[in-house]
């Protein structure tokens, strides 16, 4: 009785294997020609099919200026910062009338890019309520991003190092960092 118990879970478990790895063994080398909505089959995600040539422009933008901070292409001046302004309510006004008045045109009031300055640039303006969020978005490649702009990156982007301050720009950033609400 034993014997033909252990015998009878080797064989479900045997059968159970091999019907899970069945269609998998089957469609590997199909993996790329048929779409699938498995949550962990990577689809069009493949590394293969994102080489810079194949990327839309839109991404290969956005992706540009990751990359060139990633690989410390910035000036100096930009890398290892950290804001100096603490996250008070007098500095998250004070930023939030300044993003009102510098940024919102383009990145919209809650910085979903709904701006309407925004509306016509290639790529985008950037969608900052997002962006704060993910762990490239460090005090320096804000202070840089927002201090250079797009030019360099070709983007539409202002540099506002020369419209604002450092201490202003922090203010921006505090406010932005702050989810765009006053405390």
């Amino acid at each position: 009785m034993k014997r033909t118990l252990r015998l009878a879970a080797v064989a479900m478990f045997l059968a159970t294997g091999l019907v899970a790895c069945g269609p998998a063994v089957l469609a590997a080398d199909d993996k790329v020609k048929r779409p699938s909505w498995h949550m962990w089959d990577p689809g069009a995600n493949w590394r293969e099919k994102w080489r810079p040539g194949d990327m839309s422009p839109r991404h290969r933008h956005r992706m540009h200026r990751h990359w060139t901070f990633m690989n410390g292409q910035i000036p100096a001046r930009y890398q290892n910062l950290k804001n100096p302004m603490a996250g008070s309510e007098a500095n998250i006004i004070k930023g939030q009338k300044l993003y009102l008045d510098n940024c919102a045109s383009c990145h919209g009031i809650e910085g979903l890019g709904e701006g309407e300055a925004g509306n016509d640039l290639f790529p985008s303006p950037a969608l900052l309520a997002f962006i704060v969020q993910m762990p490239i978005a460090v005090d320096s490649y804000l202070m840089w991003t927002i201090s250079e702009g797009g030019k360099d990156l070709n983007t539409g982007m202002p540099a506002f190092k020369d419209t604002l301050n450092d201490d202003e720009l922090w203010q921006v950033i505090t406010y932005v960092r702050n989810g765009f609400a006053l405390p």
